[in-house]
């Protein structure tokens, strides 16, 4: 190899040098730091504690359909079950598609002091909710609560019903006096993929929390 050959690589690799450092350093920064979620010591998908095993068959993605009670409108929107925080809640994201815009974040969990299932919901109206379940009825689980914030008070009712393998009602209802009035009503399917299992929408949603335009619908 020549000396001005020789010269020519050496210059060559001076100019390649800081191309590959920046792509290292892009490649570094687009790489997620995974080191708080392995703290928290949770794997990818992190299964449910015992005491809520029993909700289990709702982790996955649902596309839901239904109506408001009072004027028959259409609801559609999308739900969301997946275990966090090592197991110890189950996180529920709800997200109404437009024109409605109800968005909501809920985390199930266990009092092992009262013995009982609670639910805290936020939602996009500043709104937040504290709800008490015993369990399951047969096929139905029923949370019974009031607002804590953004709102006066109400007592309300959600009750998570399982039909057939991948569907289930959700209705929700408001305390009129001795009996329970209907908000609205929806029935959801589970996303599978080919092989019968839990589809790839298993992700969160990006930016779940983000209500799309359209007319307020509170719930």
């Amino acid at each position: 190899m020549t000396k001005a050959r020789s010269a020519s690589m050496f210059a060559l690799f001076l100019i390649v040098l800081p191309f590959c450092a920046s792509a290292q350093t892009m490649q570094a920064k687009a790489t997620p730091d995974d080191s708080l979620h392995q703290a928290q010591g949770g794997s990818a998908t992190p299964s449910l504690k015992p005491e809520l095993a029993s909700l289990s068959p709702f982790i996955g993605n649902w596309t839901c359909k239904g109506e408001f009670a009072s004027n028959h409108a259409p609801i559609q929107g999308d739900i969301v079950f997946a275990a966090d925080l090592e197991g110890a809640w189950l996180e529920v994201r709800h997200k109404d598609a437009p024109p409605n815009r109800y968005v909501s974040l809920e985390m199930w969990g266990y009092d092992k002091d009262a013995k009982n299932f609670v639910a805290i919901i936020h939602d996009n109206f500043s709104g937040a909710r504290l709800f008490t379940s015993s369990g399951w009825n047969g096929n139905a689980l029923s949370w019974t609560g009031d607002t804590l914030l953004g709102g006066k008070k109400s007592l309300q009712r959600f009750t998570y019903e399982t039909k057939d393998r991948g569907i289930m009602v959700v209705r929700w209802e408001v305390s009129a006096g001795s009996a329970w009035r209907l908000g609205d009503e929806l029935t959801c399917s589970k996303r599978y993929n080919r092989r019968g299992e839990i589809g790839a929408m298993q992700q969160k949603p990006a930016n779940p929390l983000t209500p799309p335009p359209g007319r307020l619908n509170e719930r």
